[in-house]
């Protein structure tokens, strides 16, 4: 399956499950064109929402982890609102990922 294709996928079930306002980010070894056909494909989710809690984990991020299930390709995801991954900004995760990565949605 061709990488169009994958993000496809991803789109569509961003679309069907996220909040009004939610963004899709791609990180990792796939922006970096580091990938290889089994890589791992690393979702950065903010929701648009005030808060997060528990509930929103496998209400916004278990479509993506079923859908790399089914095409068989392994999707982890990092769930965060707007407002939280702001407020992480010092943080040398946010560095890293804000320093390579692609809108999706």
């Amino acid at each position: 399956m061709d990488k169009e294709t994958i993000i496809h996928h991803i789109r569509t079930v961003g679309r069907n499950v996220l909040p009004t306002g939610s963004n899709i980010y791609l990180y990792g070894a796939q922006v970096a064109h580091e990938a290889d056909i089994d890589a791992e494909w690393e979702l950065l989710i903010l929701i648009n929402q005030e808060e997060s809690d528990r509930d929103d984990v496998d209400l916004y991020t278990f479509p993506f982890i079923k859908l790399g299930w089914n095409l068989n390709k392994p999707i982890s995801t990092l769930l965060y609102t707007k407002q939280e991954w702001n407020d992480v900004s010092y943080t040398p995760l946010y560095q890293r990922i804000e320093n390579r990565k692609t809108l999706l949605l």
